[in-house]
């Protein structure tokens, strides 16, 4: 869906450009506008303006809905979602790191926006996510730089730069922020990057550069150069000078903390200031960082305030939680009293803040006298489509615009002919309809407004709901660690020499430095020492039952013979399901109809919106049983993926 010609109504409006002129003399303008033209009115001036613009709203569910929206309505420009912390302030957790990993990318991207030379993008942050402490802007820009073929470096050189910048060493790159070394051959994942980089050396000098897809390894494309921005906020600890985590820990006094915290902070101080990383280490962040990602914002780009009113009062909310938690440990002593907060304050953010272009918007009609949109709130019908298709008409004849986004557009259209008013279904709206026109588009939009002789209808207006999308993130996780999930005393299999339990990790002298191994402990107490990066060999052993399987014997045909019987076990097996499935080629099914208006109906009534892989399997399973031939197919997938709306949309099918 591609609704972009419509962000070109408000061009013209007398209050419309004012709020432009005022943005381009750098007033600070305040406008009043109701909440349903909120979004549209931020991706019209977005579009306009062309430059970055930073939108901040009170609420993360505020901030997600306003990403959502935003990136309906400009599909083709980079809208960005700047993430709140995951941690509680003062807490020791170990945080994801795909979510600094986005807030990375959502820097990068500030930072490569050049005055006048490319638009930059849309970034939405709440109040918690706008004020956690992150790595100044100088840091930043003097650790990114680029990569270009011909350039002479030895690779030790730059692999050592690049863990300064926080990659992290791996055996196989397929996440952000990491790095591997394979003879000439040296992989890159920068955060600010959709693909890993290969690059390929000849002695000193880089002789290719390629994009590679981190899923199969295979390169996708060469290009003439890589840009490589930081992989961690905390770059002091990432850094060989080791005098600036010394003079963040000396202001620390820990000799009066509890004993278990004074030996957690000295053993975290120790191992910090060798070089080391300790669990939960961004818990130390506020030492090393006092930055705010208004910070990053180019010269020339804007804020937009959604309600500046709730905003600070919801900046204030956290300052005083974080404040009660503050006081609560440190009266426990297990924190500093010198310990900074890891949030800035209300007068901070607004002194950042204040040296940008700045429009804040508030509810319609809260004051009089300042500048307003006039877009008003349209009828609601919930569900009484006779009432809304008679509406239309009546709008329609009084010449005005009337345009509806509905998921459900191929049914209303066939509403719409039965009272003769003929539309067809449209997925983008290439240009402005003209006056007085119907435009029926498939899709979904947030909310509905009016505009002058412009009327806009969504599924919340004409049904009383509209389909929510589902915020689940996919992690990216390394592949080489799904199997990793074993401790010390499990039992795993190895796949050549058995079955065997693992007694823990060692570190050992190899002609090529220090290794890390696996221990793994086999009848007679033999053991068997396996390189961490043959980790892949190893996978955790699952039995039938509960109780302890019998280890194998290194250096014996029993483990070879246990394999062979599987293997004519399987064989066996095989054969058997092969039999099968020939017979279900030749055996005749049923053949189910085709999708009907009820089908249609019901799917159209599920609460969420479909995901893509929903869609794909949603059309492989109804493919199937259209089809002649019997059905046999497994639908898979993680938990709140949709699953059940599959299974219940063939079963209304099947009846």
């Amino acid at each position: 869906m591609n609704l972009t010609e419509l962000l070109r109504l408000p061009e013209g409006m007398k209050q419309y450009e004012n709020i432009l002129d005022g943005l381009k003399q750098r007033h600070r303008t305040t406008i009043s506008v109701s909440d349903s033209g909120k979004a549209y009115l931020v991706a019209a001036l977005y579009s306009r303006l062309g430059v970055p613009v930073l939108l901040i709203t009170g609420r993360p569910d505020k901030a997600r809905y306003y990403y959502e929206q935003l990136a309906t309505w400009c599909p083709d420009r980079p809208i960005r979602l700047f993430p709140e912390p995951e941690s509680l302030p003062y807490e020791r957790m170990t945080s994801d790191s795909s979510t600094e990993v986005e807030k990375l990318q959502v820097m990068a991207d500030l930072t490569r926006v050049v005055d006048g030379e490319q638009a930059g993008p849309l970034v939405i942050a709440s109040a918690s996510a706008l004020m956690q402490k992150t790595l100044a802007l100088e840091e930043f820009r003097a650790a990114s730089h680029t990569i270009s073929n011909g350039t002479k470096i030895a690779p030790f050189e730059l692999l050592s730069r690049w863990q300064r910048m926080g990659y992290r060493l791996e055996a196989t790159v397929d996440v952000p922020g990491t790095i591997s070394h394979r003879g000439g051959i040296v992989d890159i994942f920068p955060p600010s990057s959709e693909m890993p980089a290969r690059l390929e050396f000849f002695g000193n000098t880089i002789e290719s550069i390629r994009l590679f897809d981190p899923a199969s390894q295979r390169s996708a494309q060469y290009v003439q150069s890589v840009s490589v921005t930081p992989a961690t906020e905390l770059l002091a600890l990432s850094s060989l000078d080791r005098s600036k985590v010394e003079r963040a820990f000396t202001d620390l006094d820990v000799d009066g903390l509890e004993k278990e915290s004074r030996e957690q902070f000295e053993k975290d101080f120790a191992s910090l200031a060798d070089g080391g990383k300790v669990s939960g280490q961004q818990f130390y962040s506020p030492l090393f960082n006092s930055a705010t990602l208004t910070d990053y914002l180019p010269g020339h780009g804007v804020i937009i305030l959604d309600e500046p009113e709730i905003l600070e009062r919801e900046v204030q909310e956290i300052e005083d939680e974080t404040q009660e938690i503050r006081v609560e440990r440190i009266e426990r002593k297990v924190l500093p009293e010198e310990f900074p907060s890891p949030y800035l304050t209300w007068p901070e953010l607004n002194s950042a803040m204040g040296t940008h272009r700045t429009l804040e918007m508030a509810n319609w009609g809260v004051e009089e006298g300042r500048l307003s949109l006039p877009f008003k709130q349209p009828s609601s019908y919930a569900g009484q489509i006779g009432m809304f298709v008679q509406k239309v008409g009546e709008l329609v004849a009084q010449k005005k615009r009337v345009i509806v986004v509905s998921h459900q557009a191929e049914r209303l259209s066939e509403l719409f002919g039965e009272q003769d008013i003929i539309t067809s279904v449209v997925t983008e709206i290439k240009e402005l309809p003209p006056l007085p026109s119907l435009t029926l588009v498939r899709g979904i939009v947030g909310e509905g407004w009016v505009l002058d002789d412009t009327y806009l209808f969504t599924d919340a207006e004409v049904f009383g709901f509209i389909k929510q999308r589902r915020m689940l993130r996919r992690r990216q996780v390394p592949r080489h660690k799904l199997s990793i999930d074993i401790k010390p005393g499990d039992y795993v299999v190895h796949i050549e020499h058995g079955i065997g339990r693992l007694l823990g990790v060692t570190t050992m002298h190899t002609q090529e430095g220090e290794k890390e191994f696996l221990v793994l402990e086999y009848a007679a107490g033999d053991k068997l020492y396996v390189p961490a990066d043959q980790i892949d060999r190893v996978t955790r052993y699952i039995g039938a039952s509960d109780r302890a399987p019998t280890l194998s014997r290194l250096g014996t045909q029993e483990w070879s013979n246990t394999r062979r019987r599987v293997s004519e076990a399987v064989e066996k097996i095989a054969k058997e399901l092969l039999a099968l499935y020939a017979m279900r080629e030749v055996v005749p099914g049923h053949s189910f109809a085709r999708d009907t208006v009820w089908q249609q109906e019901l799917e159209a009534s599920f609460p969420y919106v479909e995901t893509p892989d929903q869609l794909v399997v949603q059309s492989q399973v109804k493919e199937d049983m259209e089809n002649r031939k019997p059905m046999d197919r497994l639908v898979c997938g993680d938990v709140g993926y949709g699953k059940t709306e599959i299974a219940v949309r063939a079963s209304f099918k099947a009846v």
